[in-house]
């Protein structure tokens, strides 16, 4: 067996961020794009070895834990990558990140280790097309990723502590990377009608937020992060307003901004935000050297795992 194709011995984190679940992900998709029947062996070796080892996994976490290695493989299943029914390989996850939303709230909100990354499991779980669902399951995804919005909407609007009621200039990265990834998932929501009185209030709440901003200082990447999440949802909603205000942060970050495409994130959405407003736009990534499997969350789009032959 070559290099490449030879087990790593000692496996300490076995999640979808920095750990086997990402590196399966990885390994299956390169074996199709490929063509390579060994790599896709190789791809199933890890997965095995990932379900071998997922007993020991004791943390509920997107990063490194149940919430991440699930979405992994419901991914790997709705992607053609897997002929099983996730309802039954899944079942025990299911249980323990539902016992985890019911019984208590979330400290953090955020995708790696917070509400974020759990509610992006139960959405990808309720995609599932799997034979002969079982109402009761589906039922139980619906309360969890209910909970989860829930929590998230307060964590957002709540009076007098809500995160948008901070100013621009006292958001942390982290803050603005929680408004851009809630964008993303209650667009989604909407689309499903899914606690669809709450999904309404949080992006009209979101809306307010943004409609008051101007980048006329230097933007950060975290800038660059939010305009593109606002210009896809206003996209998918079909919605000028929202294209109309991303339009002109996009403007205003290209007259105030030195962001160099120095890693293929930023080259993916300056480009898409060229395209989505017929800006001109020469993309200059070319080094195949740096992403990782969080660019399939980050770009919200199962379809773009181009990027992770940057790995």
């Amino acid at each position: 067996m070559t290099e490449k194709m030879q087990l790593k011995p000692k496996v300490t984190n076995y999640g979808l961020i920095n750990g086997l679940m990402g590196e399966t992900i990885f390994k299956f998709y390169l074996s199709r794009k490929n063509k390579d029947p060994e790599l896709e062996k190789f791809a199933e070796q890890l997965l095995e070895q990932v379900a071998e080892q997922i007993s020991f996994v004791d943390s509920f976490d997107y990063a490194n834990g149940l919430a991440g290695i699930g979405f992994g493989i419901e991914w790997l299943s709705q992607n053609g990558y897997l002929d099983e029914n996730t309802d039954e390989l899944l079942e025990e996850i299911d249980n323990e990140l539902y016992k985890s939303v019911v019984y208590a709230k979330n400290k953090v909100q955020d995708l790696f280790y917070g509400t974020l990354g759990k509610a992006h499991y139960f959405h990808k779980r309720l995609q599932a097309k799997n034979p002969n669902q079982n109402r009761y399951k589906r039922i139980c995804l619906i309360e969890c990723l209910i909970l989860l919005s829930d929590e998230l909407s307060e964590y957002l609007l709540e009076e007098n502590t809500g995160l948008l009621l901070k100013k621009m200039k006292n958001m942390s990265e982290d803050d603005l990377g929680i408004v851009s990834h809630v964008l993303i998932l209650f667009e989604k929501l909407l689309v499903d009608r899914t606690n669809l009185e709450c999904v309404k209030q949080t992006l009209c709440g979101i809306y307010k937020f943004v409609e008051k901003l101007n980048f006329k200082r230097q933007a950060k990447l975290s800038h660059l992060q939010l305009v593109y999440s606002f210009a896809l949802v206003g996209r998918r909603l079909q919605d000028p307003i929202w294209q109309r205000k991303s339009e002109q942060l996009y403007s205003d970050i290209l007259r105030n901004s030195n962001l160099n495409n120095i890693d293929p994130v930023i080259d993916f959405i300056q480009n898409e935000l060229a395209c989505f407003f017929d800006f001109p736009y020469t993309r200059e990534y070319k080094k195949k050297n740096v992403a990782s499997i969080l660019d399939l969350v980050l770009l919200d789009n199962d379809t773009l795992p181009e990027l992770l032959l940057w790995k």
